[in-house]
């Protein structure tokens, strides 16, 4: 049994490591001074944390994004790895896509789904509607960035045109709907 301030926590992990998540100062600085120049950020030098024993493909590795309204995520996926969405702060739009870029599933992260799980190889975008925004992933083994070929061939790159009009589809795209036209 672990405690955390006044509370008990009972949890099994089979590494033998317990997260405790909590709002700090520096997650609130960071995340006002990220929503001034609209862009993502992570909190400090030590995230991303890996939690597990033996590192490698053995561990989990964890990220805190900050992410304002404007914030461009081109559509990817991660062939090698689930991903765990949880909203620290604020809501976000998480929609999944099929190869052609069909919407095959759209939640609203913080507000109708609490935590998000994503299997391996799933096509994915998040748009974050809160300025604020703090999001906690949870993807499996060493940190692997994400590779040319893991991009939706079908959306911009981060700073060429269309990612504006991209996002705002985002916000109103619904299960079925066809990939936006760049």
């Amino acid at each position: 049994m672990q405690t955390s301030g006044n509370r008990q926590c009972r949890h099994k992990y089979r590494a033998g490591t317990l997260l405790f998540i909590a709002e700090t100062p520096q997650l609130s600085r960071n995340a006002s001074d990220q929503d001034k120049d609209n862009r993502r950020t992570k909190p400090g030098p030590d995230w991303p944390q890996k939690a597990g024993k033996g590192g490698g493909q053995s561990s989990v590795i964890i990220w805190i994004n900050h992410a304002a309204p404007g914030t461009y995520v081109r559509p990817h996926r991660h062939p090698h790895t689930f991903e765990l969405l949880l909203p620290l702060r604020g809501r976000f739009v998480v929609l999944n896509f099929d190869d052609r870029g069909t919407v095959t599933h759209r939640a609203i992260l913080g507000e109708t789904c609490t935590v998000l799980e994503m299997a391996a190889g799933t096509w994915h975008a998040v748009l974050s509607l809160d300025t604020g925004g703090i999001i906690f992933e949870v993807k499996h083994g060493g940190y692997q960035p994400v590779a040319a070929d893991d991009y939706a061939h079908w959306a911009p790159a981060e700073g060429e045109p269309g990612t504006t009009e991209l996002m705002a589809w985002y916000a109103q795209a619904q299960v079925g709907d066809s990939t936006f036209a760049v």
